[in-house]
């Protein structure tokens, strides 16, 4: 029979823990530390990438609300340009004549403004390439004056 003792001595010998099962505990221990720094390194991986999927989502919510901005300004501008168009092209109606007191014949239509000033607009162009030639001309002009007074 083997009997235990004060000292741990089981039937005379004294009983000592194997390497291996001191081993085993330090082990689990071990391992359950590495995960749970694995799981707090993983839970912060995850928040900085959440946190740079919610950066990116307002990213792209302003950028959406800035071209709308710009579609919004675009549609007001086409439509501007329309309105100018149309009162280029059509004639003024007769119920705003009648309320403008204006005669008929001085509000009929604007048309033949807009073709006025763009034919004065042509003019006025072909009237600055002659300035342009007429000075290179002179400039020719007046070298060669010159030359004749050296001589």
């Amino acid at each position: 029979m083997s009997v235990m003792t004060e000292e741990g001595q089981v039937g005379g010998q004294q009983e000592q823990e194997s390497p291996a099962l001191e081993t085993g505990n330090g082990s689990k221990e071990l391992c359950q530390d590495m995960f749970v720094k694995l799981t707090d390194y993983l839970n912060g991986e995850l928040a900085v990438t959440v946190e740079e999927y919610q950066l990116l989502l307002k990213l792209n919510q302003m950028t959406t609300m800035k071209y709308e901005e710009m579609t919004n300004f675009a549609s007001r501008l086409q439509q501007s340009s329309q309105t100018l168009n149309e009162k280029c092209k059509v004639s003024v109606p007769y119920s705003i004549r009648r309320q403008s007191r204006i005669p008929a014949r001085s509000v009929t239509s604007m048309q033949p403004y807009c073709d006025h000033i763009d034919q004065v607009e042509a003019s006025v162009t072909a009237l600055e390439q002659t300035a342009y030639r007429l000075d290179a001309y002179c400039k020719r002009l007046e070298m060669k004056f010159r030359e004749m007074e050296k001589h």
